[in-house]
C-alpha cells in the first residue's frame, strides 16, 4: 500500500473495507476495495474485475486499475467515482428527470450488456452498484455475485427489491433474464423514486396487482401516469415481465427505441385510462421516498 496512501474510509464490508486513496505515482483519488482473502466473493469478484477491465474494459463498467495481496487482504485499486451511487441520488432528489433516467438507463443498459458479452451476468443489478463520477457518468460495479451466462442458477441472490420472481420463487434461473428484470426496476425506481414492489412474490400486494391489472394500472393509480411516454411504458411492460420467456433478452432492450433512440418502432399507448385503482395509491410513493430520505440523513449524521 505504499503507492497509495488512504484518505478516508468510503465504505466498510463485511469482508473489508473500500479507502480513498491518494495514487502517489498517478496524483489520482482511487478507490480501493480491500476484502479479507477467506471471502467467497473476493475471488469471483477479483476475476471479474480482471476480465471487464482487460482490452480497454468498457466506459460505463467500473475499471480496475491494479490488484495486489498484501496482509491477507486482496487489494482492487479502481476508479474513484466521487459522485457516489445513484440510490442516494434518488433518495435524496425523490425522482430523476425523464431525460435524465433515460441518459443514465442507457449507460447502465450498456455496460450489463458488456458484461453479458464477456460471458457474465451481474446478479446485484441495482442503484445501489451503479456509481456516478464527476461528470454524472454511470459504471456498473460489485461482482461478487457475478456468475456465467451459460448456465442455470438455482441459488437465491441480489437485494429484494431487484430480484426477479424466478429467483424469489427459487426456481432454476437463466441470470441474464434476471438481470433484465433488475434492470427494469432501476429504471422505474430512477423515474417514481420508488421500488415496483417490495419483493416479486405472490405475498406482495403490489406485484399481485401488477400481475391482475398492468404495470399502467398501478402508475394510474399512484398519479405517475404523466412521468411515462408510450416508449417508455413500453420497454417497462416488456422488461417486467414477471415469465422470464416472455421477458425481453438484452438484446431487445438494446434496440428498444428508448434505448437506442429510434423511434420507428414505437409502441402506441392506449387512450383508455384504467379504471382499477391500487388502494395504496401515491402514498406509497410519499411514504417510501420520505423513508428512503431519513435514512440517508441519519446515516450521514451517525
Amino acid at each position: 500500500m505504499s503507492r497509495y496512501v488512504p484518505k478516508k474510509v468510503l465504505a466498510d464490508a463485511l469482508y473489508g473495507q473500500v479507502l480513498l486513496c491518494h495514487d502517489t505515482h498517478s496524483g489520482d483519488l482511487v478507490a480501493v476495495k480491500r476484502i479479507h482473502l477467506s471471502a467467497v466473493s473476493e475471488v469471483v469478484e477479483k476475476a471479474v474485475h480482471e476480465r471487464m477491465s482487460s482490452h480497454g474494459g468498457h466506459s460505463h463498467v467500473l475499471r480496475l486499475r491494479q490488484s495486489f495481496i498484501q496482509q491477507g487482504y486482496d487489494h482492487l485499486v479502481m476508479d474513484y467515482c466521487q459522485n457516489g451511487d445513484l440510490f442516494d441520488l434518488v433518495s435524496n432528489a425523490g425522482m430523476l428527470h425523464p431525460d435524465v433516467a433515460q441518459r443514465y438507463f442507457r449507460q447502465i443498459v450498456h455496460g450489463v450488456a458488456f458484461m453479458h458479452s464477456r460471458g457474465v451476468a451481474h446478479r446485484d443489478v441495482s442503484l445501489e452498484n451503479v456509481l456516478l463520477d464527476d461528470k454524472n457518468n454511470c459504471h456498473v460495479s460489485d461482482f461478487g455475485l457475478a456468475a456465467a451466462t451459460t448456465e442455470l442458477r438455482t441459488d437465491v441472490v441480489g437485494k429484494p427489491f431487484y430480484m426477479a420472481p424466478e429467483i424469489v420463487a427459487e426456481q432454476a434461473y437463466r441470470p441474464v433474464q434476471a438481470d433484465v428484470w433488475s434492470l427494469g426496476v432501476v429504471l422505474f425506481m430512477m423515474l417514481t423514486g420508488a421500488p415496483l414492489c417490495e419483493s416479486a412474490s405472490a405475498t406482495d400486494s403490489r406485484f399481485q396487482f401488477v400481475q391482475t391489472h398492468g404495470l399502467r394500472a398501478l402508475l394510474h393509480s399512484w398519479q405517475l401516469s404523466h412521468r411515462f411516454d408510450c416508449v417508455t411504458l413500453d420497454l417497462l411492460e416488456k422488461m417486467l415481465h414477471p415469465n422470464p420467456n416472455a421477458r425481453l433478452t438484452m438484446a431487445q432492450v438494446l434496440q428498444h427505441p428508448y434505448v437506442s433512440g429510434r423511434q420507428e418502432a414505437a409502441a402506441q399507448s392506449t387512450s383508455k385510462k384504467p379504471s382499477t385503482k391500487f388502494k395504496s395509491g401515491p402514498s406509497f410513493v410519499q411514504r417510501w421516498i420520505c423513508r428512503t430520505q431519513n435514512a440517508v440523513k441519519a446515516a450521514k449524521v451517525s
